[in-house]
């Protein structure tokens, strides 16, 4: 007889030599004022305590998968998901911890909105110290999160959830031949289905590590990333103006901690962004979205150029192009107390 009592939601945690934050993770799971659901833990051929400290845990709701040996995170992932029984699929990292409240929210905003396939959060970021460092605000509506998503990640992925029948009736699955960008891949793909949103309400802490990925490794990243959004960005401006190596220059300004060297390269990527921006907008009905989108759009290039890359002795050659489009450029100062609030406390 089959068993009907399924969760209404499949939190799936890959996990590799996890051992220090591990217990920190799954307590946080474990914790939820939300009780309906399972955690499938995907135990990738760790070599540390991890799977001592799994099975340390009697709580019936937790599943243990191992492999032998690793197979990485889109398989673990995949194989998660195929294990999942409940009507959402919540991501989960064995290094970071979600708040109280965040299955209970987002399964909340998920059964109110059924149009939404993906949902995420705004989050805290803390160190390796279990220390929070800062907030991170997320942009809310699908029309901001499918632009970010033309060069980027717009959310913090282990905070998402989805809904489980969409990648069923879909045969979505995440790809290994997408290397470290994975989780960009799945979701281009997974957005061609239904709306993205994401929660304002600070549900999830995203733990950073100090000094990051190696130098050989946030080579293989860029490549991988690159290789995803290159092709993605030319079916959106549907032109063959840009040669590969800018757009891919572009992407790695865009997705990593590398600065701009000179005016040159300031003034392609500001190139490439407006064309990216002036496109987008033509596919949006709403003004509102447009609105957003601009917004969204003058937060980035200011946060990147003026903070970031410390151009502030010239701000003429930010604005210069703003001045150019004139529509962005009259939304951008109707708008310019909320961005420059928004900027300050985030």
């Amino acid at each position: 007889m089959p068993n009907t009592n399924k969760p209404a939601i499949s939190v799936v945690m890959p996990v590799k030599d996890g051992e220090r934050y591990l217990r920190m993770a799954l307590d946080s799971v474990l914790r939820q004022s939300f009780d309906n659901f399972e955690i499938i833990i995907v135990n990738d051929g760790s070599s540390d305590s991890t799977a001592q400290i799994i099975a340390s845990y009697s709580d019936p709701r937790l599943i243990v998968i191992a492999h032998s040996v690793p197979q990485g995170v889109a398989v673990s992932l995949n194989v998660g998901i195929a294990k999942a029984r409940g009507k959402y699929v919540a991501r989960m990292d064995a290094d970071d911890c979600c708040l109280p409240r965040r299955l209970e929210r987002q399964f909340n905003y998920m059964e109110a909105h059924s149009n939404c396939i993906a949902l995420g959060c705004s989050y805290y970021l803390m160190d390796e110290n279990d220390k929070v460092l800062r907030k991170a605000y997320v942009p809310t509506s699908d029309a901001e999160l499918r632009f970010m998503l033309l060069y980027s990640v717009p959310f913090c992925h282990p905070s998402l959830m989805y809904r489980r029948q969409v990648l069923i009736d879909n045969g979505l699955s995440y790809s290994k031949a997408s290397g470290y960008a994975e989780d960009f891949e799945f979701l281009i793909r997974l957005s061609k289905f239904g709306d993205f949103a994401c929660t304002c309400e600070y549900l999830f802490q995203y733990r950073t590590h100090a000094g990051g990925v190696s130098k050989a490794k946030r080579g293989i990243l860029v490549k991988d990333f690159s290789r995803v959004a290159v092709p993605h960005i030319k079916n959106m401006l549907n032109n063959q103006d840009w040669c590969d190596l800018k757009l891919t220059e572009f992407v790695e300004m865009s997705a990593s901690k590398t600065t701009f060297k000179n005016k040159k390269q300031i003034d392609d990527y500001m190139r490439i962004f407006f064309e990216l921006v002036n496109a987008y907008i033509k596919t949006l009905e709403s003004p509102e979205a447009v609105m957003k989108v601009k917004m969204n759009a003058a937060e980035i290039l200011f946060k990147k150029i003026l903070i970031k890359d410390r151009f502030i002795k010239q701000p003429s050659f930010l604005l210069q192009y703003m001045l150019r489009q004139d529509s962005f450029f009259k939304h951008l100062l109707a708008g310019m107390p909320n961005l420059v609030a928004r900027m300050l406390w985030y």
